[in-house]
Parts: C-alpha cells; sequence; structure tokens
C-alpha cells in the first residue's frame, strides 16, 4: 500500500514537471548586434521574390499583406539564425520567441508557422512604428533591412490617404537609387513585388526611413536620427503635395549617390516599375474574373457583394500605372532631348517596351497610354467586366455594364480621379497615392 502510495505521487509529480515544462517558440542563442543586423540585410538583398509562392520553398502558402510580409521575414531570419524576437501590438500579447503557447505542435518549421499567424493577426503598419525607429540618411545605416514605413493614419486624415504601406529596402544601387519590395493587400500567397524609388515622403515622423528595434534589454539604436524629417522644408500632414514629395526624395537620392544616375538608368528604372505594377494587376484583374463567374455569374447574380468588389476593384492600382506611365514619359523625353535620344520620338521608345496584359497577350506602352491616360480608364477598374475590357481591349458604353448599380457611383468616382472627361482623348493628371490599397 505504501509502495502504491509511493508510485502514485512520483507519478503524480513527474505529471506535474512534464507539464509546466512549455517550449519557447525557438531558443534564442543569439542577440542582435551589427554583424547579425549586416546578415539581415545581405539575406533581404539576396531572398527570392517568390520564397512565399514557390512550392519547393520552406516557407511555401504563407500568405501576406505588406505589414505582414515585414514581420514574417523579420521572424524566419531571427528562427533561421537563432535570434529573439519581441513585436509589439496593442493587446498584450506574446509576440516574442518565449511564447509557449505553441508547445503542442512539432517543434520547427510547422511550430514556426502557427506563430508567424499569431504575429500577423495582432501586428500591422500602425504597430511597425514602435517595433521601428527613424534613421540617418547614409549607406552606413540607409542600407538592405531598412524599410520605408507610411503607417495606417486615423479618421482625421483624409480618406484616400489613410491607409498604410511599408516596404522593405533590398538595395542601395551606386547612382543612388533604392529598390524596395513589398507585398500588398488583399493578403494573399504571392510574389513580392519590387520597384526601383519611390515618390513620396513621410506624412508625419512615425513613418519615413527606419530600423529595427532589437530587441534584448538595453539594446541601443544605433544610426537613430529624426534628420529626415528636415529635408526639402518637409512638414507633416502634406497630403498630396507632389512637389515636397519630390523635393524630399531628391535630397534622399543625392545622400545616396556615389555617382549620378544616366538618363538610361532612369528610364529602365520607371520601364520596371510599370511591370510590376502591370505584374500585380494582372493577377488580380485573373484573380477577380475567375471569383466573378465562379461565385456570382454561375448563379445569375451580376453584382459582387462589397467586399469581394474592394478586393478585385483596381482604381487606386490604375492611379498608380497612371502615375508610373507619366514618369516614364518623362523619364523618355529627357533621354530624347539629349545626345543620347538620337532623334528618335516617344512613340517609337514607348512601341519598344512591351508588357503583359493577359496570358500570351502584350501591349506595348502606347497601347497602355490609350488606356490609362484617357477617359478608358473610367471603366478598367471595374471588377464585374472581363480582363479584355479592364485592359482596354474591348470598349464598352456605360450601359453595358454589367452590374447597373455600380454605374453612376463608379462614374462619380472616375471623375474624381480623371476630372470631367474631355470630348478628346488626353492624358489625365492623376492623383498622386501611392500607398492607397497597401
Amino acid at each position: 500500500m505504501g509502495i502504491t502510495r509511493h508510485l502514485a505521487f512520483s507519478f503524480l509529480a513527474s505529471f506535474v514537471v512534464l507539464g509546466t515544462a512549455r517550449a519557447d517558440v525557438w531558443t534564442a542563442n543569439n542577440v542582435w548586434d551589427d554583424a547579425a543586423e549586416a546578415k539581415f540585410g545581405q539575406w533581404i538583398k539576396s531572398l527570392p521574390m517568390d520564397v512565399f509562392s514557390r512550392p519547393d520553398s520552406p516557407y511555401y502558402g504563407i500568405a501576406t499583406d505588406c505589414a505582414e510580409a515585414v514581420y514574417t521575414l523579420r521572424t524566419i531570419f531571427s528562427y533561421e539564425n537563432k535570434l529573439p524576437v519581441h513585436f509589439n501590438n496593442y493587446e498584450g500579447k506574446n509576440l516574442t520567441n518565449n511564447n509557449k503557447d505553441f508547445d503542442a505542435v512539432p517543434e520547427g518549421t510547422a511550430r514556426l508557422r502557427k506563430f508567424i499567424n499569431f504575429v500577423k493577426a495582432h501586428t500591422d503598419t500602425a504597430t511597425l512604428t514602435a517595433d521601428t525607429y527613424p534613421i540617418e540618411i547614409n549607406r552606413t545605416y540607409l542600407k538592405a533591412g531598412a524599410v520605408f514605413l507610411h503607417p495606417e493614419s486615423g479618421k482625421s486624415v483624409p480618406i484616400t490617404y489613410r491607409s498604410g504601406h511599408v516596404y522593405y529596402i533590398q538595395d542601395v544601387e551606386q547612382n543612388g537609387m533604392i529598390r524596395y519590395f513589398s507585398s500588398t493587400v488583399p493578403a494573399m500567397v504571392r510574389d513580392l513585388q519590387t520597384r526601383v524609388d519611390i515618390d513620396f515622403a513621410p506624412m508625419n515622423k512615425t513613418g519615413g526611413y527606419r530600423a529595427w528595434k532589437r530587441p534584448q534589454s538595453g539594446a541601443g539604436q544605433p544610426g537613430f536620427s529624426e534628420e529626415q524629417f528636415t529635408f526639402a522644408n518637409w512638414r507633416p500632414n502634406a497630403y498630396g503635395d507632389g512637389d515636397l514629395w519630390d523635393a524630399w526624395q531628391k535630397v534622399i537620392r543625392r545622400r545616396m549617390q556615389l555617382r549620378k544616375a544616366t538618363l538610361h538608368e532612369e528610364v529602365e528604372a520607371k520601364v520596371e516599375n510599370v511591370k510590376g505594377y502591370m505584374k500585380e494587376r494582372n493577377n488580380l484583374v485573373q484573380m477577380g474574373w475567375r471569383v466573378y463567374q465562379s461565385k456570382y455569374l454561375r448563379r445569375g447574380l451580376k453584382c459582387m457583394d462589397d467586399a469581394d468588389y474592394d478586393d478585385y476593384s483596381t482604381p487606386t492600382r490604375d492611379v498608380k500605372i497612371q502615375s508610373e506611365l507619366i514618369d516614364l514619359q518623362t523619364a523618355v523625353t529627357n533621354l530624347l532631348n539629349s545626345a543620347q535620344g538620337s532623334g528618335q520620338l516617344r512613340q517609337d521608345v514607348f512601341a519598344s517596351y512591351k508588357f503583359e496584359v493577359m496570358p500570351g497577350m502584350t501591349v506595348d506602352a502606347n497601347e497602355l497610354w490609350n488606356t490609362f491616360e484617357t477617359d478608358t480608364v473610367i471603366a478598367i477598374s471595374e471588377p464585374e467586366h472581363s480582363p479584355e475590357v479592364r485592359w482596354g481591349l474591348k470598349q464598352i458604353s456605360i450601359d453595358q455594364w454589367p452590374c447597373p448599380e455600380r454605374r453612376k457611383q463608379y462614374h462619380d468616382r472616375s471623375r474624381h480621379v480623371l476630372g470631367d472627361p474631355d470630348p478628346t482623348p488626353q492624358p489625365s493628371a492623376p492623383f498622386h497615392f501611392p500607398w492607397l490599397d497597401n
């Protein structure tokens, strides 16, 4: 009897000990220091843009929007290199590698993925203001692994500027051009999108060029500086001030360049940006059309619900393409006005740039201009239209729209972007809302 009681007590004690020995997501044997940050920067610089969409990637299938991609990549690198993470949130959640809520999940990438989903659910561009800090604008600190942040704003901000966005810095070239990559909305499994340079300035001091805070206790903030908020007479809340944004970015370029960019480099950078937005839009148009056909047309419905409509309409992406095409025109004009232009016409140069708009179908930059910089743009953002209509390859009148209730609201919204339509097609003057749809 005594032996039995002793064994029972021993078993119970063992159970209590084992039950409380809960596991971290991963054990951090290293610390964030200059060497670790340099390694992180090189990792970001060489990161495949299909890290989440390539089937043989260990992180295949992770869906992201812009902030989720930034947090997820910092988490993955920390996991792979046994470094700590300690992210902020508004709900008191334990967003650290020491979180023991996932010990029932097999250790390794399975547990990591659960933690990543947990982090994504409790962070956004607003929490990034607490997890990062503004940096000096030089090649020591503005480098691969830093971010450019436009945090989500509150209701005091005009609605067209309210959404947030964040880019990773992928590289800084000798000519001062900065390469970025990011994800976007809606959150899904996708290739990360690259671009060269951006054409806006931070709206306030919680945004701009920033570095990750180091999570260990007592860690400093190397390169902390608010100097960027003194460039080009910067002021907060400069909504829509394209002149200020342009002047501010020119200061950044001068700070970072070891030599001036050639006119050919300027043109090629603009072409690359147009291609990036075209690829993103192409994917969304095709996906939206599949959703519309399977979810609505098959059931005899003509109108998407509001959620799907918001996910698959593209007005702000179309404004971005408008802006990029105008920037491309400016760069080409500058090239042609120089000795490097060799007497070519803008239309000839535009004809040499090809862009895929549908699988197996390409158009040149002149055709894109006719689609995005004329009144044709009024119809192409509509997700209840076919891909041919959405790329301007097929024209329809307003009374042919599949969803009649969209006609007036969409036409009014388009007039807000384009201005009153002119009887003769003319280039529109797009609003510069680079972060509207994340």
